[in-house]
């Protein structure tokens, strides 16, 4: 078995991209994971989310691309169906 470490990426769970075998994307939350749901009633108490983006992940090299700037109070969604 091949290990290939990437970097710049953090723990969270990497999805395949579909009808492709070398492209995989990732969810990545500044602070705590939360979902959609949580986020906007956060939003409506008067809280602040720290931030989600979507990183794509190029396999077998390991390149990692970050096409979107982490922002405060935006939650990117995690499919790659844009």
């Amino acid at each position: 078995m091949k290990i290939k470490k990437i970097k710049n990426i953090s723990g969270e769970h990497l999805e395949k991209v579909e009808g492709t075998n070398d492209w995989y994307f990732q969810s990545h939350f500044k602070g705590e994971v939360v979902d959609l749901y949580e986020v906007e009633n956060l939003y409506k108490e008067g809280y602040d989310f720290e931030g989600m983006n979507i990183r794509i992940i190029h396999f077998p090299d390991g390149q990692v691309f970050a096409p979107f700037s982490l922002q405060e109070n935006v939650y990117r969604k995690s499919c790659m169906g844009w």
